[in-house]
């Protein structure tokens, strides 16, 4: 099975809303994508093909600290992945491609809320190890953080702010 990762593009917007239908049990991350897509510039959107057909999707979106500290912090969602190309390594190769593109725009770190014993494969640790906290009440294991550039020590006792879109939807 050969998995191509690229960009999204405009014409693959209405895929995209379907497979996310398809892969969450409400409407709200579907929701949210439409918002991040018409108001939210700071985006990198990533999909997965196989044969040209999308089967998954991962978003970046830009967010704020409580302070001016020059970081460029961006939060990871959502992602998924069609059900029936779900434990196929398609998830994987989404993350991978993702943390590389933040890699090379030069993005200081990101924030995902997500399964404790999924992201950390890939880096990720809990925000409590560096002493952020999350503008959501949310348990302490699932907040996690992947450092790109050694510099959280600027965040420390402070929280962090998805896309104002993100507080639309929950």
């Amino acid at each position: 099975m050969n998995i191509n990762v690229r960009y999204e593009r405009l014409e693959d917007q209405e895929l995209i809303y379907r497979l996310i239908s398809q892969a969450f049990e409400t409407a709200d991350e579907e929701k949210l994508v439409r918002l991040l897509h018409t108001d939210h510039q700071s985006l990198i959107s990533l999909v997965a093909e196989i044969d040209n057909k999308i089967v998954g999707q991962i978003i970046l979106s830009k967010m704020n600290t409580e302070s001016d500290n020059g970081l460029e912090i961006y939060g990871l969602a959502p992602m998924c992945v069609a059900p029936e190309y779900q434990s196929k390594g398609i998830g994987t190769k989404l993350v991978e491609a993702v943390i590389q593109e933040a890699k090379q725009n030069n993005i200081d770190a990101i924030f995902v809320l997500g399964h404790p014993n999924y992201y950390p494969r890939f880096g990720f640790k809990p925000t409590k190890d560096y002493q952020i906290k999350c503008q959501y009440d949310v348990p302490v294991d699932v907040f996690m953080v992947l450092d790109l550039s050694n510099k959280l020590n600027l965040l420390k006792n402070q929280t962090v702010f998805y896309a104002e879109e993100f507080s639309k939807v929950f």
